[in-house]
């Protein structure tokens, strides 16, 4: 739990990147680790990136293909012309990354919707129950005021 708080911690500064005091404080990222929403943090924090740190991503890899082109003398008629299809399979490596992003970020979607639609159901469930509990008081109250009417005419005089 203390290291998913910190890993979550650490994600909310570089992928959300906030202003300096809206960090939420330990004991609050700890709270939200615990129970059932721990695995949803693991996959927040493992699947979903920022578009700005997607883009770095993509730049660094061009960057490097372009040193190692330098570094080993890449050209026409030597062996690190292979380059070029390792360039392809991680382009085609990036785009599956960029889907998966959608897919998580169109999950975390549902999950979102599906929990707020359960805590509205909860709500719901609890006003009724006090609802409920509300009647019930009433109508012992009232079933009170009836004995001691009942026990005021049986004693009366007649």
């Amino acid at each position: 739990m203390e290291e998913l708080s910190a890993e979550l911690r650490r994600w909310i500064r570089t992928e959300l990147q906030p202003p300096p005091g809206a960090l939420p404080s330990e004991r609050d990222l700890r709270r939200l680790c615990t129970g059932p929403c721990a695995p949803i943090w693991e996959y927040l924090i493992r699947h979903v990136r920022h578009p700005r740190n997607v883009k770095k991503i993509k730049g660094n890899l061009l960057w490097y293909q372009h040193l190692n082109e330098i570094q080993h003398g890449a050209g026409p008629g030597t062996p690190y012309m292979d380059v070029g299809g390792a360039v392809e399979e991680l382009r085609a490596e990036l785009n599956a990354v960029g889907g998966a992003l959608r897919e998580a970020g169109a999950e975390a979607l549902e999950l979102e919707e599906a929990l707020g639609a359960e805590l509205r159901r909860q709500g719901a469930e609890l006003r009724r129950g006090a609802e409920l509990r509300a009647l019930g008081a009433v109508a012992a109250q009232e079933a009170q005021r009836l004995r001691m009417l009942r026990g005021q005419m049986s004693s009366a005089p007649r």
